[in-house]
Parts: C-alpha cells; structure tokens; sequence
C-alpha cells in the first residue's frame, strides 16, 4: 500500500487503532484500507462501523475477523464481526498454492492479482454488491469483491492480499489516487508531498533518480529555492529537489 501510494502520488498516513481512538480521528481520511484484520473486538468494529455510517469508505482484504483478542479461531461465520459491515459471507477459503500460478480478479473489465490467500465470498445483505470474480482455480466467477453500502458510506471486502498493482488499482478506482494531477504530473521516480502553514500551501518534489526528470506545470507556482514563476515542462537536476508555493491553497 505504501509504495502504490508513492508510485501513484497520493498522500496518506498511518492510523493505528487503540482503546482510545475516536471516530472523530478516523472521520478526517476519506478512505481507510484495514488489509488483512486477523483479529477484531465488538468495540474496534462499533468504531469502523460508525466511521462508515457517517460517509467513510473502508476497505478489508482476506483473512479478516477470523480470530478473537485471544489469538482463538471464532466460531462464527466468517468474516467474523466484520460481516454485518461488510455484506459478507465467506463459505470457502484457500492459499494459493505456488503450483496454481497466479489467480486474478477481474472488477469492471481490469484484472488484478488476487495474491497469497483467497476468501471465496458471498453477499448476504440487500445492500451488497459483488463487483469482482476471480478469473483462475477451481472457484473461477466466484465472488472476489463485494461493496456493501452502509449507512452514509461503503465497506469493500477484496479475497485476496494486495500487491502493488493490485493497490495501484484500488486507489484510482476509488477515486483517492494522484489528487495533485490538477496542478502537477510527475514520473514515479519522484515524490510529492503538500504541507500547509498559516494558510499558505507548499508543494514539494523530489527526485529520487539519478537522472533528470522532466515535471509538468499545469498552472504557474513560484518556486521558491530559485526564486522564479515556472510553468509547463520544467527539467529537474537528478536528486533534485523543488518547493512550490501554492496560492489560494485554502480553496484547493
């Protein structure tokens, strides 16, 4: 998830849920991806439930809820405790064996790999829908992804493990990846990052190759390292770094 993050330039954090976390803390992300939550509590789900209720968008991926806060397998359906959230049935699993090759997931007309472990999933609520199937194995057209509408938001349920391609999908699909695209296109060898203080935006680039790197300027930025206006193809020095400041950030 980290490096789909880097390669697609989209910003995110690192949330680690605890006895004290709030659904105010988790209400600021737009979308949160809790991959693979092995073991989950009534209270940690009454917070991910109420964060979806009130317009969030979570994403879960295989393995999810089978065991308790005492490392025990559940006796429950699963995905355990997340099945009310999800719309999720999981009448079957496997690993992916290393003889069964790659098994993919097609969600509208793009596959995807479905890598490690596969949940063969179900919809079991009225508002779930199946938006993936697993193209290969013995359970190919199989359910693969379901999104189930909860309250004012969505819960995704993906049966396999993300690997990059597979999280590069998931950000653009949701609409979360490469948000700068309005003022900068970058190659993955370069890195962007946004800070704000009193009011006034910071766009940052840094290449990371050791070769030029050629940006694209969709609107004029001061850059403040050279002191110049610079707009439309601008050619970075290899490892070099550049600070934009952004005007009328507070609208962007």
């Amino acid at each position: 998830m980290f490096a789909a993050a880097q390669l697609t330039h989209t910003p995110m954090d690192f949330v680690y849920l605890t006895e004290q976390t709030r659904q105010e803390e988790l209400g600021k992300y737009e979308v949160l991806f809790y991959p693979h939550a092995v073991i989950l509590t009534k209270e940690r789900m009454e917070l991910l439930e109420k964060y979806v209720a009130e317009g969030g968008i979570l994403v879960m991926g295989c393995r999810t809820g089978y065991k308790d806060s005492n490392g025990r397998c559940v006796m429950d359906h699963l995905p355990g405790l997340a099945a009310r959230l999800t719309g999720t049935d999981i009448p079957e699993y496997s690993f992916v064996a290393p003889d069964e090759g790659t098994v993919e997931m097609e969600w509208d007309g793009e596959r995807m790999e479905a890598a490690v472990f596969n949940d063969i999933l179900a919809p079991v609520s009225d508002t779930a829908r199946v938006l993936g199937t697993y193209c290969g194995s013995y359970y190919a057209g199989e359910p693969a992804l379901i999104c189930n509408r909860f309250g004012s938001g969505k819960a995704y349920y993906f049966g396999g493990a993300f690997g990059l391609d597979t999280a590069r999908i998931f950000l653009k699909k949701l609409g979360v990846a490469n948000p700068y695209g309005n003022r900068i296109t970058a190659p993955e060898c370069c890195e962007i990052a946004v800070r704000t203080k009193g009011g006034d935006g910071f766009l940052f680039v840094l290449n990371y190759a050791d070769r030029e790197a050629a940006i694209q300027l969709k609107e004029g930025m001061e850059e403040l390292l050279c002191g110049r206006r610079e707009e439309g193809t601008v050619v970075m020095d290899k490892y070099g770094v550049k600070v934009y400041k952004i005007e009328n950030a507070a609208k962007s």
